[in-house]
C-alpha cells in the first residue's frame, strides 16, 4: 500500500494529520453549529448544545443494542457528559430540536460546497440543474410507542432526500408515528418550498429536478405542477396504469445521439383534470435486459435518453437507506413522538454526511480512494455484459460513465470507530483507512 508523502502536502493537511481521528470526523458538525446558529446554550440538564450534537452523532455511529446500552456507552467509553436522569429527555426537547436541525442545515450546504464529487459532471445538459431523489423510510415502532385504533403499532415513517450529485442527504419531514399514519405526496407538497427556500438562501436561483416513485402520483399532484414550476422544481416519474393520460402529439428527438439508446418514442401528454401540467411521456426498452419502461417528466428540454438515466439513479437512495438500517443499524425508533423522530432523523443524515465528508477529505488530500467498491462495480458490470450478450443485449454505455461507488463499506465505518475508540492520530489511522477503502478482509 501506498504511504503518504507528507513533506507533498500544504500546511493545512500537515495541521490535520496531528488532530485526533474523532476531532477531524466532528469537525464540519462543530464549524456548521457554530456558524449557523445564534445561540448555543453551554449547559441545560448537564449538557450543553454542542455536546448533545456530539452526543447525537456517536449515537447513530456506535452501534448500540439500545439507548441504555449507548448511555452506558457514552458515560464509559466516550466520557461525554450526560446524566441518566435527563439522557431520555433530551430527545424531546423542542428547543434542541431547532439546534439540530439548524446545524443539519447548515452542514449540508457546507458539505455540498466541500465536496468535490459529481455524479453527473459528464452531463452538461444537467449544468446549473440539482438532481433530488425523495422516498419514504420507514423504522420499527418504539417498544412503548402508541397505538392506532386497532392496537397496532404505527411504523415510524419520514421523508428523506438524495443529492444525486454528491451523496448528500437530508430529512424533508415526519410523515407518520405516534399513532396516526400519513401520506408522503402531502408532505413532499407542503415541506418543499421552505427547504428550497433555505437551501438557496444567498445563492443563484436553480432548477431542481426530483426523481420520484409512482407514490407520489395523483391528479392533484399533477394540477398543481404549475406552482412546482414557480419553485424551479421539475419531476421525473413512472408512468401510474391508473392515470387517465392524454396523448396530445409526437415529439422528435436525435435516434443517432448515443444517449437516446433504448428509447422507442417521446410525446407530449397531458391528463384527465383540464388544470394539469402538460408532460412528456418518454418509453424507454432496456437493451440490457429488454424490458419496457414509462416515464412522465415536466423537464421538457432534456434528451429522453438522459431522462431514463436519471430515473435509474434514483435506486441510490435505497442504497442510502441500507447503510441506515444494516451499517448504521438504525432500524428501529428511539422513542415516541415527533420532536424525537425527527431528531433521529437528523441525526442519522447527519452521521452519513459527516462519513462522506471524511472520505472526500481521504480521496482529496491523501489520495485514498474506495478502490475495492470501484473493483467490485467493474466485476459486476462485466458479469452482467456477459449475461445481456447470451441474451442478445448489451448495458447502456451510459451506465459506465457513472463510476461513483453508491455504497458505504461496513469496513470503514468500523474503522472509524476503532480510530474513535483508540484515540488515534488523524496520522497513525492512515493506513488503516487506506487497507479498508482498498482492499477486502
Amino acid at each position: 500500500m501506498k504511504s503518504v508523502d507528507i513533506q507533498s502536502l500544504d500546511s493545512e493537511m500537515k495541521a490535520l494529520l496531528e488532530r485526533g481521528t474523532e476531532e477531524v470526523f466532528l469537525a464540519p458538525l462543530h464549524e456548521a453549529a457554530h456558524d449557523w446558529n445564534r445561540a448555543l446554550r453551554q449547559s441545560e440538564n448537564g449538557v450543553s448544545d454542542e455536546a448533545f450534537l456530539k452526543l447525537g452523532v456517536h449515537r447513530v455511529l456506535r452501534n448500540n443494542e439500545s439507548g441504555r446500552d449507548f448511555l452506558q456507552s457514552a458515560i464509559d467509553r466516550l466520557k461525554l457528559p450526560v446524566q441518566k436522569s435527563a439522557f431520555f429527555n433530551l430527545f424531546h426537547s423542542s428547543r434542541r430540536l431547532q439546534i439540530v436541525e439548524d446545524t443539519a442545515a447548515g452542514l449540508y450546504r457546507d458539505a455540498c460546497r466541500r465536496i468535490e464529487t459529481d455524479l453527473l459532471k459528464d452531463f452538461p445538459q444537467l449544468e446549473g440543474m440539482d438532481i433530488i431523489a425523495g422516498d419514504g423510510h420507514l423504522l420499527a415502532a418504539a417498544c412503548h410507542a402508541k397505538r392506532d385504533k386497532k392496537g397496532r403499532k404505527v411504523a415510524p415513517n419520514s421523508l428523506f432526500m438524495l443529492n444525486v450529485r454528491n451523496g448528500l442527504v437530508f430529512p424533508l419531514a415526519a410523515v407518520q408515528g405516534d399513532g396516526k399514519y400519513g401520506h408522503e405526496l402531502p408532505v413532499l407538497r407542503n415541506h418543499l418550498p421552505d427547504f428550497l427556500q433555505k437551501q438557496r438562501r444567498g445563492h443563484a436561483l436553480k432548477k431542481v429536478l426530483m426523481l420520484l416513485d409512482p407514490a407520489f402520483i395523483d391528479t392533484v399532484f399533477w394540477t398543481n405542477l404549475d406552482h412546482a414550476h414557480k419553485l424551479g422544481v421539475l419531476v421525473i416519474i413512472p408512468e401510474k396504469k391508473s392515470l387517465n393520460i392524454y396523448h396530445y402529439e409526437t415529439i422528435d428527438f436525435d435516434r443517432n445521439d448515443p444517449i437516446n439508446i433504448g428509447v422507442i418514442s417521446c410525446e407530449l401528454v397531458g391528463f384527465e383534470n383540464p388544470d394539469s401540467a402538460t408532460a412528456r411521456r418518454i418509453v424507454y426498452r432496456d437493451p440490457e435486459t429488454g424490458k419496457t419502461y414509462r416515464f412522465l417528466t415536466t423537464a421538457m428540454d432534456l434528451p429522453p435518453g438522459l431522462v431514463a438515466l436519471l430515473y435509474l439513479l434514483r435506486w441510490r437512495i435505497e442504497k442510502v437507506f441500507d447503510v441506515f438500517k444494516n451499517k448504521l443499524h438504525e432500524g428501529k425508533a428511539w422513542g415516541n413522538g415527533r420532536t424525537c423522530q425527527l431528531m433521529q432523523a437528523h441525526f442519522v443524515c447527519m452521521t452519513y454526511n459527516l462519513i462522506l465528508l471524511l472520505s472526500d477529505t481521504l480521496k482529496q488530500g491523501f489520495g485514498i480512494e474506495p478502490l475495492k467498491l470501484y473493483r467490485k462495480r467493474e466485476n459486476a458490470l462485466a458479469k452482467r455484459e456477459i449475461e445481456a450478450e447470451k441474451q442478445g443485449g448489451f448495458i447502456n454505455p451510459l451506465i459506465r460513465m457513472i463510476v461513483i461507488p453508491s455504497q458505504i463499506s461496513c469496513q470503514f465505518i468500523r474503522s472509524l470507530r476503532n480510530a474513535i475508540d483508540l484515540r488515534k492520530r488523524f496520522r497513525e489511522h492512515l493506513p488503516d483507512f487506506r487497507r479498508t477503502l482498498e482492499c477486502y478482509l
